[in-house]
């Protein structure tokens, strides 16, 4: 090329490769075939203003364009910079893929496509204060931006720049427009709305009502009629908008939806009841498919509306804020959707357009927000403390912790731990941590030791002052305890509530007596534990079966907690014969050795601590 121009401010990035084409005296296609024949890449014409990446680079190495430069000019890095996304570039919502817009006077002066034709809100040329055109006022015929360059019409071969645009006397139109301008072309965003509070909900806002109301509003109510614009024709593709809107129906369509915007909620409520007189079927769609969708998006308000527009406007519920049912889940991460079905809170179901809706006044959510705010969850307080589930289960059930409310559903449960009771609970063990513990096990060992289901005994032996600790580390379950208070302390329990029941759980047997599963069920077998008549199933026997065996037996772990020893002290002392047992390997009864309660007296007390 002989002639490497610069693009002009806010010019469209195919315009710019039409513009250096002509100027250098070459069919507008000329470049594209360039590059494809020398370069090996090929470009679709139409795909230009989306490049991005290598092909880009590559086309702006071509023209000698600065790659940031060549970058302004792509769509691409516009909707990034926005936050849109486009899952179909031919079907996009934001831009023109192959039509145009445009403005004869501007193009008098520079034949140029402006990035603000193409985008597929823009109706206004602001510098002027006349409508944008679409297609040639001579013959009718639909503009690209090849037509734009060359500032002809293909069809009749009229300059485009002669064509007669109108004069806008819409304010409202004007300041819709100037909202475009400022997101497009300065990169930001001024207007004050009670929910829209960028570009991305802003336009976003624009594309679900507009979609909505060219389902739900009849075109006449659609149409400017002092202006004599009217509404004719669908701008719908399926459930989507087309890419290419005619003039006068976008001019239309946006009238509408920015009404609605720039009055709020008051427009959205005039709309919602065109609706339901206008199309039944489309409107419960609408209810059911359509608001559901907008739930913990930024257009959730859109959703919010229209149920304060039924509980207050139709079921005439007394109230300012209302929410449905299936919104609740989303307000936080702690809930879950059966707390619509709790004793938790109370929703009342009613009945809209053959649709059931669950419907609570937003202030009864907002205390319960707030409960929650200020609030664990189990899993979170699994976490804090560094608790298993089992643990953590037993602790919250046991009313240990104040506040602590829990809400089922079906298996799902939801816990509320007040973080203040937390709190309070760390507070008073820092007050009551000890400098030192004879026997030290963790406070996570001890609640597998002793089992999961003893997890709040043991937290409230601490707290009583009735087992000693040293905190240890930020996690609870690192807290040093002492195990023979542990031990002591639990036992009693245990057999008191055992006592009480008339049985005890094989579990704690273990416990008590430090043995396995296996030696109950020997022990129950050869009748020391008594008879029992339910053999198939040992997960609790009688009670007195068991005291009758404690008060006749002890095993090396009750010694060793008893005597404060370690168990190979005590299993040294039999082998040594000091210690007669009465069961065990040598003698062929079972593998755990025991001895008769009677026969341990203090002298061999003190024989044992002598070692």
């Amino acid at each position: 090329m002989l002639i490497y121009p610069k693009p002009y401010a806010h010019e469209t990035l195919l315009s710019f490769v039409y513009r250096v084409a002509q100027q250098n005296l070459m069919d507008p296609s000329w470049i594209f075939h360039i590059l494809e024949n020398r370069y090996s890449i090929k470009l679709i014409k139409n795909m230009v203003n989306w490049l991005n990446g290598e092909e880009l680079e590559a086309l702006a190495n071509f023209l000698r364009l600065p790659i940031e430069q060549a970058k302004a000019l792509s769509i691409s890095f516009d909707l990034e910079r926005i936050g849109l996304g486009v899952w179909n570039v031919k079907k996009n919502p934001w831009f023109l893929y192959d039509k145009t817009r445009f403005c004869p006077i501007c193009l008098d002066e520079d034949s140029f496509q402006r990035k603000i034709w193409i985008s597929s809100h823009s109706i206004i040329c602001l510098e002027h204060k006349r409508f944008l055109i679409d297609k040639c006022t001579n013959c009718h015929n639909i503009i690209n931006t090849r037509d734009i360059i060359q500032n002809i019409c293909p069809k009749c071969n009229k300059f485009l720049s002669f064509s007669q645009n109108n004069f806008v006397k819409n304010n409202s139109l004007i300041q819709y427009q100037k909202l475009l301008n400022n997101i497009y072309l300065k990169n930001s965003f001024e207007y004050e709305h009670s929910w829209i509070n960028n570009s991305a909900t802003f336009l976003n806002a624009l594309d679900f009502l507009s979609i909505w109301a060219a389902k739900l509003v009849k075109p006449d109510n659609l149409s400017i009629h002092d202006s004599n614009i009217f509404y004719k024709g669908s701008i719908l593709e399926r459930n989507h908008l087309k890419n290419y809107r005619t003039l006068e129906q976008s001019i239309c369509i946006y009238n509408f939806v920015f009404n609605i915007i720039k009055n709020w909620p008051t427009a959205f409520y005039q709309f919602l009841e065109m609706a339901e007189e206008n199309n039944e079927q489309a409107f419960f769609s609408f209810l059911k498919y359509g608001i559901t969708k907008l739930i913990g998006t930024d257009l959730w308000p859109i959703s919010k509306e229209v149920t304060n527009f039924i509980s207050k406007n139709r079921i005439k519920l007394k109230g300012d804020q209302f929410i449905r049912s299936d919104e609740i889940k989303y307000i936080n991460t702690k809930f879950n959707g059966g707390i619509i079905y709790s004793e938790v809170i109370n929703s009342e179901p009613y009945f809209y357009k053959g649709l059931k809706f669950n419907i609570i006044e937003k202030s009864e959510v907002d205390k319960l927000l707030d409960e929650f705010e200020n609030s664990y969850t189990k899993e979170e307080i699994m976490t804090h403390w560094g608790l298993s589930s089992k643990a953590a289960f037993n602790i919250l059930n046991s009313n240990l912790i104040e506040g602590t409310h829990c809400y089922k559903i079906g298996s799902a449960s939801t816990w509320i731990i007040p973080i203040k009771s937390i709190n309070s609970i760390e507070s008073k063990l820092e007050e009551s941590d000890s400098q030192h513990v004879k026997l030290p096990i963790s406070l996570g060992n001890s609640f597998q030791w002793a089992g999961p289901h003893h997890a709040a005994l043991i937290l409230r032996g601490m707290l009583s002052g009735k087992i000693k600790f040293k905190l240890n580390g930020p996690k609870l379950t690192n807290t040093l305890i002492d195990k023979r208070d542990c031990y002591f302390y639990l036992k009693e329990i245990i057999i008191n509530q055992s006592f009480n029941s008339g049985s005890i759980n094989i579990r704690d047997i273990i416990f008590i007596l430090g043995i396995k599963k296996s030696d109950v069920i020997y022990w129950l077998e050869t009748g020391r534990l008594g008879e029992f008549s339910n053999t198939t199933d040992y997960v609790y026997l009688p009670v007195n079966n068991f005291l009758t065996f404690l008060n006749h037996y002890i095993t090396t772990f009750e010694l060793s907690i008893e005597l404060n020893l370690h168990t190979k002290k005590i299993l040294k002392q039999h082998s040594m014969g000091n210690l007669n047992s009465i069961s065990g390997p040598e003698l062929n009864d079972g593998k755990r050795l025991l001895f008769y309660r009677k026969d341990i007296n203090y002298k061999i007390f003190n024989r044992l601590h002598s070692f």
